[in-house]
């Protein structure tokens, strides 16, 4: 029982000390640098890790997240057959140019409290790592989480010389941060009233463009008009790269009465346009996803 008190607060005390000695190789490579929004970070000390190491796969939970996320969930799995252990411990890297740097925490945020989480044999678990330690919010790039995973079989004393662990890897789970993904939110008419419900959202980067190339090149006209019933269908862009004129715009669309043509108005821009038999088939599919020649 004494035996394996002693063993356990050699391990834990080896534990802090790894965690301190990879704070200190971060701090030994002063090579800093100012990305292009004028944010600061330290070379890190190694440039190449991977996402898996002596049976532990660490990974995020999403490939891609956007600068508006608080938090990352991030998965381990261990294949091995002893447990391992790690901390609430962890920094976050970003790749400038081929180079990977160490991203600073807020004032009051570089203290992790030191509590071990064990990871069992065969086992799996979920960490959630939080955006908001970082001083500056993360801008578009590529990224990844390091953290240390302990074995504690490694961890022993003999002959009073305290021994470097093996088999504990370091590993980098990578994400990136990008923009939001453009979308279209098309909403459907309910019943014959002039209200609207959530129909469907359309992501597929080409079928966006085809209809941004329909809308962009048609022959609006500058007309204040009044159907005599409400619109079957209402769109909207979001999260537009770049500001156009279809940001920010809601479209209602009319089927004409033989079902062969569109008609769609500008909501509050004052522009009304009916589209040729092929425009309105082509942007009415993009938009419902139905073909307009099998209405009834």
């Amino acid at each position: 029982m004494k035996k394996n008190y002693v063993l356990f607060f050699c391990f834990m005390s080896a534990l802090f000390l790894l965690a301190a000695c990879q704070s200190a190789e971060q701090k030994n490579d002063k090579t800093v640098v100012k990305t292009t929004d004028e944010k600061t970070g330290e070379k890190a000390s190694m440039q190449e890790r991977s996402n898996s190491g002596n049976g532990i796969t660490f990974t995020t939970e999403k490939e891609k997240y956007t600068a508006s996320d608080k938090e990352i969930i991030v998965n381990i799995q261990n294949e091995n057959d002893t447990y391992f252990t790690y901390g609430q411990q962890f920094s976050i890297e970003k790749n400038i140019d081929g180079t990977w740097y160490v991203l600073p925490f807020k004032e009051g945020m570089k203290l992790f409290q030191e509590k071990a989480y064990t990871l069992q044999a065969k086992g799996s678990a979920t960490q959630t790592i939080s955006l908001d330690r970082l001083k500056n919010k993360p801008s578009l790039g590529k990224y990844r989480i390091i953290k240390i995973f302990n074995n504690p079989e490694d961890y022993f004393l003999e002959e009073n010389i305290e021994k470097k662990p093996i088999n504990s890897p370091t590993l980098a789970a990578p994400f990136e941060v990008v923009s939001k993904e453009k979308t279209i939110t098309v909403e459907k008419r309910v019943g014959n009233e002039d209200k609207h419900g959530y129909f469907r959202e359309i992501t597929d980067a080409k079928q966006i463009s085809k209809a941004i190339n329909v809308l962009e090149k048609a022959n609006w006209e500058n007309a204040e008009v009044n159907m005599a019933y409400p619109p079957h269908y209402k769109f909207c862009f979001e999260h537009m790269e770049k500001e156009t004129e279809l940001d920010s715009v809601v479209y209602a669309l009319w089927i004409s009465p033989k079902k062969d043509k569109i008609e769609l108005v500008m909501q509050g821009k004052g522009k009304y346009i009916q589209l040729n038999k092929s425009k309105s088939a082509e942007l009415f599919e993009i938009i419902t996803g139905e073909k307009l020649s099998d209405l009834k």
